[in-house]
C-alpha cells in the first residue's frame, strides 16, 4: 500500500509539473491582471475615501486624544496656574544638564541617557523643531482657512465696504454719509470692490489671511538673520496663529488688527533688511497704519529704535540714525498726504473734522470719565498673566544681559510698552482693542525664545528643553475655530460658488438664535439671497435691525444704503442718539427702497426709535419674511422728494 501511494504521488507530481506551463498562458494571465487592476482601483478609492473622512473626523479624533492627554498628564503640567511652576522646574534642571552627573545618590545615571539627550537636542536645534512647527502651522491653516473664507461680515467690515461702494456711486463720505472713522479701511474695500466687484465678502477674508501668511515668511527671515535659525520666529508665528484662529467674526479683520500688524511689518522690515527701499516701505506701512487708526502712534518710539538698528552699527555715529530718521519721516509724511488727499480732493475734509469731534474726548461717544472704564486695568492687563509678564521681563533682561541682541530687545520692549497705552487711548473699550498687545506679545515671545536659542552659556540640551517648554506652555494648543470638518464643507461651498448652507463657525452664538440674538443663519442667508435677486442696483436698502448682533445687510449684497450713515441704526445707538431727523427724512423721501427689520422682536432700549418705526409701518408694506426677519418695500404712492439723499446735509 505504501509503494502504491508513493507511485501515485510521483505521478501526481509529474502531472503538476506538466501543468505548470499552462499556468503562464495568456488565458490565465488575463484574469489575474484584471484582478490586480481591480484591487488597485479598490485600494485607491479606499485611500481617497479614508483621506476625506479622516480630514472630516480629524477634529473629533484630535479632541479625543487631547481629552485622554488631559486625563493622563498631571495637573502641574496641564493647568495654566501650574504652568509657571513647571517652567521653573525646567529652569532648575540647568545645573544638572550642565554637570551631567554619573550618579544621583545611589542611582547610577547611564551614559546612554546623556547621549540620547544630546542626539535629541541636536535634532531639535538642527532644524527638527522648526520642521515640526512649520508642519503645525500648515495643519492649522488647513483646518481654518477654507471655512474662514465663507464667514459673514461683522457690521464693522460691512460699514467700510458700504462706504467704499457709496463713494464710488457718488455718495460722499462724511457729508452724505455720517462717519467719523479714518479713511484707510474704506480705501482697501474700494480697491477690492473695483477688482472683484461689490457684494463679495470672500476677497476681504482672503486678503486678511494673506497678511497672516506673509507675516510667517517675514518672521522666518527676521529670525534667521538675528538667531541663525527659523525656530524662534516660528514660535512667535505659531502664537499668532493660535491667537487669531480663536477669534470669532466680530474680532477678525478689524482695524485694530490691521493697523498694528502693518506697524509690526514695518518693524520687522527695518530689523531684517537694509537699503532705501526698506526705509520707504516701512515708512509707507506706518502711514498706512495711521490712515486706519491714530492709536498706532504709540509704536513710534519702537520704530525709531528699529531705525537706529537699521541705520547705525553698534557703537557707530548717531548722525547715521538722524539722517535715516529724517528720510523716513519724509516718507511717512508723504504717505499721510496721499492718505488724506482723496478726502481733501472730494471737498469733505471739513465734514470729516466735524464728525470726528463726535468721537473725540469729552463727546457723548467717549467713555472716559463715565465710570465705565477701568483705565489702570486696561493699561496693566497684558502684564497680569504669567505669560505676559514673563515676556516683558525677558525683554527687559535681554537689554541688560544679551549684548548681541540688546538693541533688538529694546525695540520690542518699547513696542510692548507702547501697546499698553493703545486701548486706554480709545474713547470706547472695544474687545478688539486687545489685538495690538497680543500681536506684540507674540513677537516678544519670539525674541525671548531667540535669546534662549542662541545663549552660549546654556548647554544645547538645556536650550532645546527650555524652548520645547516654551512651545508647550506658551501656546494653549487649542483654537476655537480650527475645525477641519467645517473646512471640508466650506470647500464644497467655495467650489460650487454658493452661500454656505450650514452656519459658518465664526458666527457661532450670534446667528443661531441663542441668548438675546433673534437671528438664525438660514433666515439671514435667505434674506441676503432675496435682496440679491429681488432688488435692483438702484434699490436703497435700509437695515433697521435693533438687536445684537446687528448683522450686515447692504455690503454683502452690494446695495446702497437708505439711511444717511453706513452704520445705519448703529449710528443712533452709539455716536449720535438724538440725530433721528435725517433718518426719518430718508425713509420719507425714498421711492425705490426696502427696509429689512424684525418687527416682531422687542428692540434694545437704546434703539427703540418709535418715530422711525411709525414711518416704516405707514410708508412701507411687507413683501417677504424669513423667520423673524421681514423685508418691507416702499408703498407705491407719490412721495415728495426735493433732492436726492446723496445731497442731504450732515444734520449738524
Amino acid at each position: 500500500m505504501n509503494q502504491t501511494t508513493s507511485t501515485e504521488m510521483d505521478a501526481q507530481g509529474r502531472d503538476d509539473r506538466m501543468e505548470t506551463p499552462a499556468a503562464t498562458s495568456p488565458l490565465v494571465e488575463e484574469p489575474k491582471a484584471a484582478r490586480t487592476s481591480l484591487l488597485k482601483l479598490v485600494l485607491t478609492a479606499s485611500a481617497v475615501v479614508g483621506l476625506v473622512f479622516g480630514i472630516y473626523l480629524w477634529q473629533d479624533l484630535a479632541e479625543l486624544v487631547r481629552g485622554w492627554l488631559m486625563l493622563l498628564l498631571p495637573p502641574w503640567f496641564r493647568l495654566p496656574l501650574q504652568a509657571s511652576a513647571w517652567f521653573l522646574v525646567v529652569v532648575a534642571l540647568a545645573p544638572v544638564l550642565r554637570r551631567r552627573p554619573t550618579h544621583v545618590g545611589r542611582w547610577t545615571v547611564p551614559a546612554k541617557l546623556w547621549n540620547d539627550l544630546d542626539r535629541a537636542a541636536s535634532w531639535a536645534l538642527g532644524g527638527g523643531l522648526a520642521a515640526v512647527l512649520t508642519a503645525t502651522a500648515v495643519v492649522l491653516f488647513a483646518g481654518w482657512l477654507p471655512h474662514y473664507l465663507v464667514w459673514p461680515w461683522w457690521t464693522d467690515t460691512g460699514y467700510f465696504a458700504l462706504t467704499a461702494q457709496a463713494w464710488e456711486a457718488g455718495i460722499l463720505p462724511y457729508r452724505d454719509l455720517f462717519d467719523f472713522n479714518f479713511p484707510g479701511p474704506t480705501y482697501l474695500h474700494w480697491m477690492l470692490g473695483k477688482v472683484f466687484g461689490w457684494g463679495h465678502t470672500m476677497p476681504f477674508q482672503a486678503f486678511d489671511a494673506a497678511l497672516i501668511v506673509g507675516l510667517g515668511f517675514v518672521l522666518t527671515a527676521w529670525s534667521r538673520k538675528h538667531f541663525g535659525g527659523a525656530t524662534p520666529g516660528l514660535v512667535g508665528y505659531l502664537a499668532v496663529l493660535v491667537y487669531y484662529m480663536s477669534q470669532n467674526y466680530s474680532m477678525v479683520g478689524q482695524r485694530d488688527w490691521h493697523a498694528p500688524l502693518f506697524v509690526v511689518f514695518a518693524l520687522l522690515m527695518l530689523e531684517t533688511w537694509n537699503g532705501p527701499r526698506v526705509s520707504i516701505g516701512s515708512g509707507l506701512l506706518f502711514a498706512l497704519a495711521l490712515s486706519i487708526r491714530p492709536y498706532p502712534v504709540v509704536l513710534a518710539p519702537a520704530l525709531l529704535a528699529a531705525l537706529d538698528e537699521n541705520a547705525r552699527p553698534e557703537g557707530g555715529s548717531w548722525k547715521s540714525t538722524a539722517r535715516g530718521a529724517a528720510w523716513w519721516s519724509v516718507v511717512v509724511g508723504a504717505g499721510l498726504i496721499a492718505a488724506v488727499a482723496p478726502v481733501v480732493l472730494a471737498g469733505v475734509a471739513d465734514d470729516f473734522i466735524y464728525w470726528f469731534k463726535f468721537a473725540w474726548y469729552g463727546s457723548g461717544y467717549d467713555q472716559h470719565g463715565t465710570g465705565l472704564r477701568n483705565l489702570s486695568g486696561e493699561f496693566l492687563g497684558p502684564l497680569k498673566n504669567f505669560a505676559g509678564f514673563a515676556v516683558f521681563a525677558g525683554l527687559l533682561a535681554m537689554t541688560v544681559k544679551d549684548r548681541p541682541h540688546r538693541r533688538l530687545a529694546l525695540t520690542w520692549l518699547l513696542a510692548f510698552l507702547g501697546v499698553l497705552l493703545y486701548k486706554p487711548l480709545s474713547p470706547q473699550a472695544h474687545f478688539y482693542l486687545d489685538h495690538p498687545a497680543a500681536l506684540v506679545w507674540c513677537i516678544g515671545l519670539a525674541t525671548v525664545t531667540g535669546w534662549i536659542w542662541t545663549a552660549p552659556s546654556l548647554v544645547p540640551t538645556f536650550r532645546a528643553l527650555l524652548v520645547a517648554t516654551i512651545v508647550l506652555h506658551a501656546h494653549p494648543w487649542h483654537t476655537d475655530y480650527w475645525i477641519p470638518r467645517a473646512s471640508v464643507v466650506a470647500l464644497s461651498d467655495l467650489i460650487v460658488g454658493r452661500q454656505p448652507i450650514q452656519r459658518p463657525p465664526g458666527c457661532m452664538g450670534a446667528l443661531d438664535a441663542v441668548g438675546s440674538s433673534p437671528f438664525v443663519w438660514d433666515d439671514y442667508s435667505r434674506t441676503l439671497d432675496y435682496l440679491r435677486n429681488q432688488t435692483g442696483p438702484q434699490t436703497r436698502v435700509g437695515a433697521f435691525f435693533r438687536n445684537n448682533p446687528f448683522p450686515a445687510v447692504n455690503a454683502p449684497v452690494g446695495r446702497l444704503p437708505l439711511f444717511p450713515s453706513p452704520g445705519g441704526i448703529l449710528w443712533l445707538r452709539f455716536a449720535a442718539p438724538g440725530l433721528e431727523a435725517p433718518f426719518a427724512e430718508a425713509l420719507e423721501k425714498a421711492d425705490d427702497a426696502v427696509v429689512v427689520w424684525t418687527p416682531g422682536v422687542n428692540p434694545e432700549p437704546r434703539v427703540r426709535l418709535p418715530g422711525l418705526e411709525a414711518i416704516v409701518r405707514s410708508r412701507y408694506e411687507p413683501e417677504a419674511r424669513f423667520g423673524k426677519i421681514e423685508i418691507w418695500r416702499r408703498k407705491a404712492e407719490p412721495a415728495e422728494r426735493s433732492e436726492p439723499i446723496a445731497s442731504e446735509s450732515r444734520g449738524g
